[in-house]
């Protein structure tokens, strides 16, 4: 294979990562009465359907709707990054079995 096919897959490869991480990775908010306030995962929100339960905030229902947006936003971008880097990886695959036939 030339190197850069391997450039190709390297940075597919990065992009799934770096997709995943973000998947798993809590978003925050801030300004909120406690100051920062840590969301559940983007994959427990759009995946498993969970909502932050907020409790006894003074605007708990305002968390709640902006962890949700954050978390669902964070989820699509993603799965916006993996889905190219899975692109970029199927396509430096198929550049490398054409250079292997030639």
């Amino acid at each position: 294979m030339k190197f850069g096919t391997w450039i190709i897959l390297g940075l597919g490869a990065a992009a799934v990562a770096v997709g995943i991480v973000l998947a798993f990775n809590n978003p925050t908010i801030d300004n909120t009465d406690e100051g920062t306030y840590v969301c559940f995962a983007p994959y427990d929100t759009v995946l498993l359907g969970q909502r932050d339960n907020v409790g006894m905030h003074d605007d708990a229902e305002d968390i709640e709707d902006r962890c949700f947006a954050a978390s669902r936003d964070r989820f699509v971008l993603s799965s916006v990054i993996a889905s190219g880097g899975a692109a970029a990886g199927a396509s430096g695959l198929l550049i490398a079995r054409r250079q292997r036939t030639r």
